[in-house]
């Protein structure tokens, strides 16, 4: 089994190229034991290398993987599995070394535990509490309020052509009226440059999006019609074509599941650390660590809110 320690150990392996000094909470070495082999074949948790007779199981290195930094998640997998199984092999025979030498008993080791444990053992219980209280109905809540919040928008599907001066953008109009072709115009006269390509393309947008000037234009029209006025923008001159106009349909809970998850956390995390405060003797002392800095009692509010009354409601 390999703890967080081994994890983060083997992580800064590959990072850095060195492996960390010293390791604390480390399964103690066992055995050879094929029975572990078996069991992780019938879980399809394929055993990657062994050191020892002892498997080192795909699992684990997954593990350890999802523990490097972000610009190393962007590395395909089966080029870390070997690397970190390595790694993870060294991490053993260095914890082996450490039992040998009774390093499990000494009371520095003891002290790291300790600390680590109350770590560990907080984290579990707030990862508790916070799925208890992500009910159904909170997610429902959250997702009301982002369906309130983020009413639909209307959408144009719009071209433009992009010019230096008021009177190219004039003539550009009257071609247009005499029956030329937009996307032809565009891609032979625009000074934007993703627009020579595209026609003039400028894809689907909503208000917001847009300098104002332009926004305020694009908007006014119908779809088909196009400025019989040139617009001026800090980029230049412009000519708007809008193709399409849409509503399109708010998101389904489904859909933004990940994002109320994260709303439902900033929410939850900060109420649940003010009711674990909430009663406690807290006292803030100066700088040197001497005198109490005197701090000013502020009347207890209960913690309440459509999050943590429907949890308790469910109770």
């Amino acid at each position: 089994m390999t703890s967080l320690r081994i994890r983060g150990f083997a992580a800064a392996a590959v990072v850095a190229g060195l492996m960390a000094p010293v390791m604390a909470q480390v399964p103690a070495p066992a055995p050879s034991s094929p029975s572990s082999e078996q069991q992780a074949l019938a879980n399809d948790d394929a055993v990657v290398a062994t050191v020892n007779g002892q498997p080192i199981l795909r699992s684990e290195v997954l593990d350890a993987i999802s523990s490097l930094p972000p610009q190393y998640q962007q590395v395909p997998i089966e080029a870390l599995i070997s690397q970190m199984a390595e790694q993870i092999a060294a991490v053993r025979l260095v914890a082996e070394k450490a039992y040998e030498a009774g390093l499990q008993n000494d009371p520095e080791v003891q002290d790291r535990i300790k600390k680590e444990e109350r770590r560990i053992v907080g984290d579990v219980w707030l990862q508790r509490e916070l799925d208890r209280r992500m009910t159904d109905q909170a997610f429902q809540g959250a997702f009301e309020d982002y369906l309130a919040n983020n009413p639909p928008q209307e959408q144009l599907k719009a071209r433009h052509i992009l010019v230096e001066s008021e009177d190219k953008a004039r003539e550009l109009i009257e071609q247009l009226e005499s029956g030329a072709k937009f996307e032809d115009l565009a891609r032979e006269n625009t000074t934007d440059p993703s627009g020579k390509q595209a026609g003039g393309d400028l894809g689907w947008f909503a208000k917001g999006q847009m300098v104002s000037a332009f926004e305020e234009a694009a908007f006014e029209l119908d779809a088909g019609e196009f400025t019989t006025e040139p617009v001026e923008t800090p980029f230049g001159w412009h000519v708007i074509l809008v193709e399409e106009k849409r509503i399109p349909p708010q998101p389904s809970m489904q859909e933004i599941k990940p994002q109320l998850h994260e709303q439902l956390l900033r929410t939850l995390v900060p109420q649940i650390m003010a009711e674990v405060k909430q009663g406690a003797d807290i006292q803030m002392m100066d700088v040197e660590g001497e005198v109490p800095i005197p701090r000013e009692a502020e009347p207890a509010e209960p913690i309440s809110g459509p999050v943590v009354d429907g949890a308790e409601s469910q109770q």
